[in-house]
């Protein structure tokens, strides 16, 4: 019997087992799955249900003049009805950033509470509420009923 022969034979052999139909089921088996792992959607980042982001930190404070330097994280906007606020261990403050900018920090202005060096600075998104539409024949009709 020649190499050829004797390395057929043993294919045969285990081609005619039942431990290959268990090997090539696992194998359809693990194929599948990790196609499916691909269905599965992507996270996306996390946003805090308030609308809150952290924007930076309390760098300087100046008590006398109430306003406190912020090195800002990354950029800085503050959009229409925002709030910016700080927070620390047990304090919050409300500022309100004057649009000076000194390089990596902002000045704002504290509006209320507590500010002490290092506190963590939040941009909040703030709801704007608009007036709603009255229909100009409803203003005509409301003014002649009486």
């Amino acid at each position: 019997m020649t190499v050829i022969e004797k390395v057929a034979s043993r294919m045969c052999f285990w081609l005619n087992t039942d431990m290959v139909k268990i090997l090539m089921y696992s194998f359809v088996g693990i194929m599948f799955l990790s196609g499916c792992a691909s269905l599965r959607k992507k996270q996306e980042p996390i946003n805090a249900p308030s609308g809150k982001r952290l924007a930076g930190r309390v760098y300087k404070i100046d008590h006398v003049s109430r306003f406190v330097l912020i090195r800002r994280y990354g950029s800085w906007h503050v959009g229409e009805g925002d709030v910016v606020e700080s927070r620390g261990e047990g304090r919050t403050a409300n500022l309100f950033p004057s649009g000076e900018r000194l390089g990596e920090h902002i000045a704002a202005d504290i509006r209320s509470g507590e500010v002490e060096e290092g506190d963590m600075v939040y941009i909040r998104k703030g709801m704007i509420l608009k007036k709603p539409k009255i229909p100009s024949d409803a203003v005509k009709l409301s003014s002649f009923d009486h």
